[in-house]
Formats: structure tokens, C-alpha cells, sequence
């Protein structure tokens, strides 16, 4: 942070920060925006046809769960013995018994919930792809991936739409 925001009390401060992040996410080009929703479309559809669901569900949550427990306390390590950012100059990341237990437990903490999001993603996958099965879709990873585009594009159309753009002003009521 630079400048007056940093003399602004915390909760302005925080109003602003979110004000300039909301800004530097929306497009104000129609043609931009809707560029940048197809690709996104494009991309979770793509993502879609990937038949996550008939992955072992329990093994590949615990192993990416895992994998973030771990990944932690090396990035803390790391960073620690670097010197060049900016944990590593104000001190050693873990300084003591305490620090290591409690950056142990909060990365044990963090992969345990990745790992349960994940596996829950899977579950829902899996859910989706019978029950386009039992449908009687013939091709469901299709669906799934035509579905997953056009919901991804739409929601990264919305995201990117500034509150002011010309087709999103209210419409005006005439009194006769």
C-alpha cells in the first residue's frame, strides 16, 4: 500500500481496496468482455470433459490434500531461508517449538479441507455423470462440458460487467 491509503482508518481502507479490486476486474469493452467470457467458457468446458468423477475419489483427495499439508511448511521454509522476501526480513518464519506446532497444524488443517473439498467435487462428478446416464444421454462428459462452458461463460460475462455499463442502466418508466 502506498500513499493515503494508508492514513485511512481500516474499514475505509478495506471498502477502498475491495472499490480497486472490483475496478481492475471488470471489462468495459462489450467485445473484450465477451471475448474473455468465451475463453473462460471455452476453458471450463473443456475442464468438464475430463471425467474427474472415475478418479479414486478417497486416494486423489488425500494425496492433493497431502500434497498442500506438505507444500506449506517447505514454501515457509523456503521463504525463511531465501532472505529475499518479505517473511524472511522481518526474521525466520518459525522461531520455536509454538511456531512449528502451530504452522504444522494449520497446514494439516488446510490440506484437510482441500482434500474434503475436493473429494466432495469428485462425489458431485460422479452424481452428475449418472444421472445424465440415467437420462439417457449417450454422450454425458459432452453435456457436462457444454453445460460447464456456458455457465462458466456466464459467470465470468457477469463478473466482468462494470456496474455502469449502458445495457445494465434501469430502464426508464414514461408517465403518460
Amino acid at each position: 500500500m502506498t500513499g493515503f491509503a494508508q492514513d485511512m482508518p481500516f474499514t475505509e481502507r478495506a471498502s477502498f481496496e475491495r472499490e480497486v479490486r472490483r475496478a481492475e476486474r471488470t471489462i468495459p469493452d462489450a467485445r473484450l468482455r465477451l471475448a474473455a467470457a468465451a475463453a473462460a467458457g471455452l476453458g471450463s468446458g473443456v475442464a468438464s470433459l475430463i471425467p474427474l468423477g472415475r478418479l479414486p475419489h478417497v486416494r486423489t483427495a488425500a494425496a492433493f490434500g497431502g500434497a498442500v499439508a506438505l507444500l506449506i511448511p517447505s514454501g515457509a521454509w523456503a521463504a525463511s531461508v531465501r532472505g529475499g522476501g518479505s517473511a524472511s526480513s522481518a526474521g525466520p518464519v518459525v522461531d520455536g517449538p509454538r511456531q512449528a506446532v502451530a504452522l504444522a497444524a494449520g497446514s494439516v488443517g488446510i490440506g484437510t479441507v482441500l482434500g474434503v473439498s475436493l473429494w466432495l467435487s469428485l462425489k458431485a462428478d460422479a452424481c452428475l455423470e449418472r444421472l445424465a446416464v440415467r437420462r439417457g444421454a449417450r454422450h454425458p462428459r459432452r453435456w457436462m462440458g457444454v453445460a460447464g462452458g456456458v455457465l462458466g461463460g456466464l459467470v465470468e460475462f457477469a463478473e466482468r460487467t462494470p456496474p455502469s455499463a449502458p445495457h445494465s442502466s434501469p430502464s426508464r418508466v414514461s408517465a403518460r
